[in-house]
């Protein structure tokens, strides 16, 4: 199995009264816990961003087709699988691998005001779609950073958490002459799996997306 991902390096500084006592005081280990959720949670709002510029390249009609589906294929590398179906790991309460369940590829819901229905689509498909959009213009834009929200990061086991990503996310859609244009807002919640790695060098944090599923949409 392949796993496919960005890798972002982090170092934690204790402070000196840490760093002579074999076991941190009740107090600091909270305090040194915070600012661990800190970091990944600040990672976590980063690949948010991340994923948002590769999107607008996406549907970027000023830039050739060609270019465009190269940037369908490295959006796909910010998500569990690469935008292929995957394997998950199962553990145990000690963290060992017990066992591993085939999951499907990673799916992008979306709405139609329309109708209003939701559908799932292959986050593949999805992007080839946003590539080829008939649009004359297109751009998309997320919550500012520092709204994202992030929920609870849990412990799954041994250096492996998981949280879930809140945002809003605008799409306005420019048409011809005879395509009337729109503006969508929709809230997002994505998935995120945190892996920690430690190195000589110090901490790595791979941040890899799950499924996007589409709370609510509203057209402006």
């Amino acid at each position: 199995m392949r796993t496919i991902g960005l890798f972002f390096l982090v170092s934690f500084f204790l402070p000196v009264s840490a760093q002579k006592s074999p076991q941190p005081s009740r107090e600091l280990a909270e305090e040194i816990n915070r600012r661990f959720e800190t970091v990944i949670a600040s990672h976590v709002r980063s690949e948010v961003g991340q994923l948002t510029s590769y999107l607008q390249d996406v549907a970027n009609k000023k830039l050739p087709i060609q270019e465009r589906y190269k940037y369908k294929d490295i959006t796909l590398t910010l998500f569990i699988g690469g935008g292929n179906e995957y394997y998950e790991v199962i553990l145990d309460a000690n963290g060992d691998s017990i066992d591993e369940v085939r999951k499907p590829a990673v799916a992008m819901e979306v709405t139609s005001l329309r109708r209003n229905t939701k559908t799932k689509m292959q986050m593949a498909k999805y992007l080839q779609g946003l590539a080829d959009i008939k649009y004359r213009e297109v751009t998309i834009q997320t919550t500012e950073w520092h709204d994202i929200r992030v929920s609870e990061i849990r412990k799954m086991a041994e250096d492996k958490y998981e949280c879930v990503i809140y945002f809003d996310q605008i799409v306005t859609c420019r048409g011809y002459d005879n395509i009337p244009g729109r503006i969508d807002r929709t809230k997002k919640r994505i998935n995120s799996y945190i892996d920690i790695i430690r190195t000589d060098d110090g901490i790595k944090i791979l941040v890899l997306l799950g499924d996007v599923q589409a709370v609510e949409s509203t057209r402006v």
